[in-house]
């Protein structure tokens, strides 16, 4: 058993759950606004004593593409930069 912890603020929260019988805590930082993450990951790190993190940063809201947007411009790009297929070799 661990604790939870929940702090709503405004538009953002920040949640946060622990697992002392597996040493493992999750740490959910919501912001509406722009923050640095670094900053708030070494903050974690200091307030927890953590030795090893592993962190997954999610660019979430309005201004941000959906994964197929994501996925369709990412195509777009490496068709814009990839070489055409037919290089090097002889037509006959």
């Amino acid at each position: 058993w661990g604790v939870s912890g929940f702090v709503l603020i405004a538009e953002s929260h920040i949640s946060v759950h622990t697992f002392p019988d597996r040493q493992h805590i999750n740490v959910d930082i919501f912001s509406c606004k722009s923050f640095d993450a670094d900053e708030c990951v070494k903050a974690v790190e200091t307030a927890f004593g953590l030795t090893r993190v592993k962190t997954k940063i999610l660019e979430r809201g309005l201004e941000y593409m959906n994964d197929h947007e994501a996925y369709s411009g990412m195509v777009r790009e490496r068709i814009g930069i990839a070489p055409p297929t037919n290089i090097g070799h002889a037509r006959t």
